[in-house]
Protein backbone atom coordinates (compact mmCIF):
# COMPACT_ATOMS: atom_id res chain seq x y z
CA UNK A 1 0.00 0.00 0.00
CA UNK A 2 1.23 3.48 -0.83
CA UNK A 3 0.75 6.55 1.35
CA UNK A 4 1.53 10.18 0.78
CA UNK A 5 4.45 11.53 2.77
CA UNK A 6 6.40 14.68 3.47
CA UNK A 7 10.00 15.24 4.50
CA UNK A 8 10.83 17.42 7.53
CA UNK A 9 14.14 18.61 8.83
CA UNK A 10 15.33 17.77 12.30
CA UNK A 11 14.97 18.77 15.08
CA UNK A 12 11.49 19.96 14.01
CA UNK A 13 10.20 16.44 13.42
CA UNK A 14 11.33 15.29 16.86
CA UNK A 15 9.44 18.23 18.38
CA UNK A 16 6.26 17.09 16.59
CA UNK A 17 6.47 13.38 17.41
CA UNK A 18 8.36 12.82 20.65
CA UNK A 19 7.73 15.71 23.04
CA UNK A 20 5.10 15.41 25.79
CA UNK A 21 1.73 16.58 24.49
CA UNK A 22 1.66 20.00 26.27
CA UNK A 23 4.93 21.02 24.60
CA UNK A 24 4.58 19.24 21.27
CA UNK A 25 4.92 21.28 18.08
CA UNK A 26 1.50 21.04 16.40
CA UNK A 27 1.89 23.21 13.30
CA UNK A 28 4.06 22.48 10.28
CA UNK A 29 5.13 25.77 8.67
CA UNK A 30 5.98 26.10 4.99
CA UNK A 31 6.96 29.09 2.86
CA UNK A 32 4.78 27.65 0.07
CA UNK A 33 1.51 25.76 0.19
CA UNK A 34 2.28 22.03 0.08
CA UNK A 35 -1.29 20.86 -0.51
CA UNK A 36 -4.85 21.84 0.27
CA UNK A 37 -5.79 18.21 0.81
CA UNK A 38 -6.04 17.47 4.53
CA UNK A 39 -5.88 14.09 6.26
CA UNK A 40 -3.23 11.55 7.31
CA UNK A 41 0.33 11.92 6.08
CA UNK A 42 3.51 9.94 6.67
CA UNK A 43 6.55 11.92 7.86
CA UNK A 44 10.20 11.32 7.02
CA UNK A 45 13.26 12.99 8.49
CA UNK A 46 15.63 14.55 5.97
CA UNK A 47 19.00 12.93 5.35
CA UNK A 48 22.14 13.92 7.23
CA UNK A 49 23.82 16.99 5.79
CA UNK A 50 27.22 17.91 7.18
CA UNK A 51 27.87 20.59 4.59
CA UNK A 52 29.34 20.46 1.11
CA UNK A 53 30.66 22.68 -1.64
CA UNK A 54 27.08 23.55 -2.57
CA UNK A 55 25.88 24.06 1.00
CA UNK A 56 27.46 26.46 3.45
CA UNK A 57 28.47 24.96 6.79
CA UNK A 58 26.03 27.31 8.56
CA UNK A 59 23.15 25.48 6.83
CA UNK A 60 24.41 21.98 7.66
CA UNK A 61 22.68 19.94 10.34
CA UNK A 62 24.67 20.75 13.48
CA UNK A 63 24.71 24.57 13.18
CA UNK A 64 21.09 24.47 11.97
CA UNK A 65 20.21 22.44 15.07
CA UNK A 66 21.94 24.96 17.33
CA UNK A 67 20.12 27.91 15.72
CA UNK A 68 16.79 26.10 16.04
CA UNK A 69 17.43 25.32 19.69
CA UNK A 70 18.20 28.97 20.46
CA UNK A 71 15.06 30.11 18.65
CA UNK A 72 12.68 27.60 20.23
CA UNK A 73 14.12 27.53 23.75
CA UNK A 74 15.63 30.97 24.33
CA UNK A 75 13.73 33.34 22.02
CA UNK A 76 10.22 31.89 21.64
CA UNK A 77 10.30 29.85 24.88
CA UNK A 78 8.05 27.20 23.39
CA UNK A 79 9.96 24.24 24.85
CA UNK A 80 11.85 23.95 28.18
CA UNK A 81 15.58 23.42 27.76
CA UNK A 82 15.47 20.04 29.51
CA UNK A 83 12.97 18.68 26.94
CA UNK A 84 14.80 19.81 23.83
CA UNK A 85 16.59 16.79 22.32
CA UNK A 86 20.35 16.45 22.16
CA UNK A 87 21.74 16.37 18.63
CA UNK A 88 22.78 12.73 19.19
CA UNK A 89 19.14 11.74 19.80
CA UNK A 90 18.03 12.72 16.31
CA UNK A 91 17.54 10.17 13.53
CA UNK A 92 18.09 11.24 9.93
CA UNK A 93 16.97 9.91 6.57
CA UNK A 94 14.00 7.70 7.30
CA UNK A 95 10.34 7.23 8.17
CA UNK A 96 9.67 8.46 11.71
CA UNK A 97 5.89 8.45 12.05
CA UNK A 98 2.69 10.08 10.85
CA UNK A 99 0.15 12.69 11.80
CA UNK A 100 -3.04 14.23 10.53
CA UNK A 101 -3.20 17.51 8.61
CA UNK A 102 -6.28 18.84 10.39
CA UNK A 103 -6.41 22.44 9.12
CA UNK A 104 -4.60 24.73 6.70
CA UNK A 105 -3.76 28.14 8.15
CA UNK A 106 -3.08 30.91 5.64
CA UNK A 107 0.06 33.07 6.09
CA UNK A 108 -1.88 35.96 7.66
CA UNK A 109 -3.89 33.67 9.98
CA UNK A 110 -2.36 33.79 13.46
CA UNK A 111 -5.67 33.29 15.38
CA UNK A 112 -4.67 35.78 18.07
CA UNK A 113 -2.10 33.45 19.55
CA UNK A 114 -4.21 30.28 19.45
CA UNK A 115 -1.43 28.57 17.51
CA UNK A 116 1.89 29.61 19.10
CA UNK A 117 3.77 27.31 16.71
CA UNK A 118 2.30 29.11 13.66
CA UNK A 119 4.94 31.45 12.22
CA UNK A 120 3.92 34.59 10.37
CA UNK A 121 4.35 34.76 6.58
CA UNK A 122 4.10 30.94 6.39
CA UNK A 123 1.39 28.51 5.44
CA UNK A 124 0.70 26.42 8.52
CA UNK A 125 -0.70 22.91 8.72
CA UNK A 126 -2.28 22.36 12.13
CA UNK A 127 -1.68 18.71 12.99
CA UNK A 128 -3.11 16.23 15.46
CA UNK A 129 -2.86 12.50 16.23
CA UNK A 130 0.95 12.53 15.99
CA UNK A 131 2.11 8.91 16.05
CA UNK A 132 5.71 7.70 16.33
CA UNK A 133 6.71 4.65 14.26
CA UNK A 134 9.87 2.53 14.47
CA UNK A 135 12.56 4.26 12.43
CA UNK A 136 12.92 2.89 8.89
CA UNK A 137 15.64 4.26 6.56
CA UNK A 138 14.27 5.67 3.32
CA UNK A 139 16.08 7.47 0.53
CA UNK A 140 14.60 10.31 -1.49
CA UNK A 141 11.59 12.42 -0.73
CA UNK A 142 12.39 16.00 -1.68
CA UNK A 143 10.65 19.11 -0.40
CA UNK A 144 7.10 18.44 -1.56
CA UNK A 145 4.50 15.72 -1.15
CA UNK A 146 5.56 12.30 -2.40
CA UNK A 147 4.18 8.76 -2.21
CA UNK A 148 5.91 5.74 -0.73
CA UNK A 149 5.10 2.16 0.19
CA UNK A 150 4.37 1.34 3.82
CA UNK A 151 5.02 -2.00 5.50
CA UNK A 152 2.28 -4.23 6.88
CA UNK A 153 3.44 -3.41 10.41
CA UNK A 154 3.22 0.32 9.69
CA UNK A 155 -0.23 -0.07 8.14
CA UNK A 156 -1.46 -1.94 11.22
CA UNK A 157 -0.06 0.69 13.61
CA UNK A 158 -1.47 3.57 11.56
CA UNK A 159 -4.87 1.90 11.33
CA UNK A 160 -4.98 1.57 15.14
CA UNK A 161 -4.09 5.26 15.44
CA UNK A 162 -6.77 6.31 12.94
CA UNK A 163 -4.14 7.46 10.46
CA UNK A 164 -4.55 4.99 7.62
CA UNK A 165 -5.97 6.82 4.59
CA UNK A 166 -9.41 5.79 3.40
CA UNK A 167 -9.29 3.77 0.21
CA UNK A 168 -10.92 5.61 -2.69
CA UNK A 169 -12.74 3.99 -5.60
CA UNK A 170 -14.31 5.65 -8.63
CA UNK A 171 -17.50 4.20 -10.08
CA UNK A 172 -18.52 4.87 -13.68
CA UNK A 173 -22.02 3.87 -14.79
CA UNK A 174 -22.83 5.06 -18.31
CA UNK A 175 -22.50 8.86 -18.01
CA UNK A 176 -22.67 8.79 -14.22
CA UNK A 177 -19.43 9.12 -12.24
CA UNK A 178 -19.30 8.82 -8.46
CA UNK A 179 -16.47 8.94 -5.94
CA UNK A 180 -16.85 6.51 -3.06
CA UNK A 181 -14.72 6.36 0.08
CA UNK A 182 -14.43 2.83 1.37
CA UNK A 183 -13.35 -0.67 0.41
CA UNK A 184 -13.47 -2.06 -3.11
CA UNK A 185 -16.12 -4.54 -1.94
CA UNK A 186 -18.22 -1.67 -0.64
CA UNK A 187 -17.80 0.14 -3.93
CA UNK A 188 -19.11 -2.87 -5.80
CA UNK A 189 -22.20 -2.98 -3.57
CA UNK A 190 -22.86 0.70 -4.19
CA UNK A 191 -22.40 0.19 -7.94
CA UNK A 192 -24.94 -2.65 -7.87
CA UNK A 193 -27.45 -0.53 -5.94
CA UNK A 194 -27.07 2.41 -8.33
CA UNK A 195 -27.41 0.06 -11.27
CA UNK A 196 -30.67 -1.27 -9.86
CA UNK A 197 -31.98 2.28 -9.51
CA UNK A 198 -31.08 3.14 -13.09
CA UNK A 199 -32.63 -0.05 -14.37
CA UNK A 200 -35.83 0.77 -12.51
CA UNK A 201 -36.02 4.22 -14.05
CA UNK A 202 -35.62 5.97 -10.72
CA UNK A 203 -33.13 8.67 -9.77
Amino acid sequence: MKMRAVCLREPWLYLMLELPAPWRKNVENRARCLTRSLGPILVKSSAVNKGSKKLKYEDADLPYYERTRRRVVDELRLVPANLFPAFEQLQFGGIRGAFNFAELLEPHDLRDGQHPWKFSECFGYAVDRAHLLPFRPLKGGGQGIFYTDITNEEAEALSSAGLLPVERSTLKIKSLELEYEGSVEGAKRVMGAVGDLLAGGRT
